[in-house]
């Protein structure tokens, strides 16, 4: 199965949006999706803090910012014929 990981913190709109694509998304193509908040995370806010939200498919970063819902669906289906 696909892992999906998103990257948000509190108090993000971009971040509410690309949560709603995905899952939008995921009704349509099952993937495993996890939320990771950097909001207390130093070391994550230092990282990734000016470019939440971020989304990896498969360990890969694939979106920043935006996550376009046809390129995102394509995406996932790109990584399930790999996997």
């Amino acid at each position: 199965m696909v892992n999906v990981e998103l990257f948000v913190k509190e108090d993000c709109h971009l971040c509410d949006k690309a949560l709603n694509i995905i899952k939008e998304a995921q009704r349509v193509i099952p993937f495993k999706l996890s939320i990771v908040d950097i909001s207390r995370n130093e070391r994550l806010i230092q990282e990734l803090g000016e470019e939440i939200p971020i989304v990896f498919i498969n360990g890969t970063k694939s979106f920043r910012f935006f996550v376009d819902k046809d390129e995102f669906i394509k995406r996932i289906l790109i990584a399930q014929e790999k996997t």
